[in-house]
């Protein structure tokens, strides 16, 4: 178990790094750039020079954030630890201040409001979009959660984690069933079965904050033939 839970970890860290590579190309981009994608083979440009290669981004930075706060020895808040990261990076690795940081969070924290009231700001900002904001910032730090031992404290977490800066339904979602995700393949190693588990646990009422449809863009994820609906907001 130790060692599935260093995977998801190391897992996670390696392909945030390896995922820079393409971040935000399209896929003729991707194909015209990369015969394979490796470290060091990484197309150099005024986002990806940000970072060394090699070096994961803030995705990462925020998953180590979430560790921390799960053990939570300092008696800080999760709402403390990414304002520090945001304004000082991690001093002990190095880096400076978070970098890479998406607009949505980048707001968040930057309200008068967050450090006392973070659910409260990061509500009322995704209300003052109409409700349109689904960016996936929230997602890309959750994948620890699903290695809590309990099914009720991974769905109670995801949506804390994510909803602290991403209010919206669809981004609270994602990151309990990925989380969920994470859980069953951990527990079952099967990918058909762990979705099948993941999203029976969403559409069966375990997840009582979601009002999901049968025929919503969500659940119409063909996740076993690896063809996602194009329609669902990144």
């Amino acid at each position: 178990m130790n060692n599935k839970i260093y995977g998801v970890v190391f897992g996670h860290a390696i392909g945030d790094a390896l995922g820079l590579n393409t971040e935000f190309m399209t896929k003729d981009q991707v194909i015209k750039y990369y015969k394979n994608i490796t470290y060091e083979n990484r197309i150099e440009d005024s986002h990806r020079s940000t970072w060394t290669k090699g070096e994961w981004t803030d995705d990462t930075d925020q998953l180590i954030l979430v560790m921390r706060n799960l053990v939570n020895k300092d008696g800080t808040t999760l709402q403390d630890k990414l304002y520090n990261w945001y304004w000082n990076g991690f001093k002990e690795f190095g880096i400076g201040r978070g970098r890479g940081i998406g607009n949505t969070i980048r707001r968040v924290i930057n309200d008068p409001g967050f450090l006392k009231n973070p659910y409260d700001v990061s509500k009322e900002l995704f209300e003052l979009t109409d409700s349109s904001n689904h960016s996936n910032g929230g997602v890309m730090r959750t994948s620890i959660i699903g290695c809590l031992p309990d099914i009720n404290q991974i769905i109670e977490h995801a949506d804390n984690v994510c909803s602290i800066t991403h209010y919206s339904q669809r981004c609270r979602f994602t990151c309990v069933f990925i989380s969920l995700l994470i859980y069953f393949l951990i527990h079952d190693n099967s990918i058909r079965n762990s979705i099948s588990n993941a999203m029976d646990l969403c559409k069966g009422g375990k997840v009582p904050v979601f009002h999901l449809k049968e025929e919503s863009h969500t659940t119409r994820c063909w996740l076993y033939d690896k063809e996602l609906d194009s329609k669902i907001s990144s």
